[in-house]
């Protein structure tokens, strides 16, 4: 029994790779969950909007969201403008969450279509910003 007690001493240091290793592989494993939780939640909608005498409005498919990802993704204070890497995460950030949505390959066109609007409006914000609404 003390001999266990003992088991608790760290014989070796953890470096920094090793950790850094570690820490990747949970936030991958964590990513996976989210994407999995994601996708159950957007077949449940899918079905719950193809019930019979179903009073669910058309707002509630995920697709309807997809503007306000866009907006919160543009006015994210940790993204700026001119950064390019916060223009990749922001960008790894939108592909996570339009991946699930298009998995089935039904929506391609209507999502399509609502790159376009979306990209014809001008920010609400700030409408005269050239930079923003570019």
């Amino acid at each position: 029994m003390i001999l266990t007690s003992l088991s608790g001493v760290r014989t070796h240091q953890p470096n920094i790779s090793t950790v850094t290793t570690d820490i990747a592989a949970k936030i991958n494993g964590t990513k996976k969950k989210l994407r999995q939780m994601f996708t159950d939640i957007i077949e449940l909608r899918r079905k719950l909007f193809k019930l019979p005498n179903s009073n669910y409005p058309v707002s509630i498919l995920p697709e309807y969201s997809v503007p306000f990802v866009i907006y919160l993704l543009a006015h994210n204070p940790s993204f700026s403008r001119i950064n390019h890497k916060s223009l990749l995460t922001c960008r790894d950030c939108l592909l996570f969450y339009i991946e699930p949505l298009i998995s089935k390959a039904d929506n391609y066109l209507f999502l399509g279509k609502m790159f376009e609007l979306i990209k014809q409006y001008v920010d609400a914000q700030s409408p005269d910003d050239l930079e923003i609404n570019k």
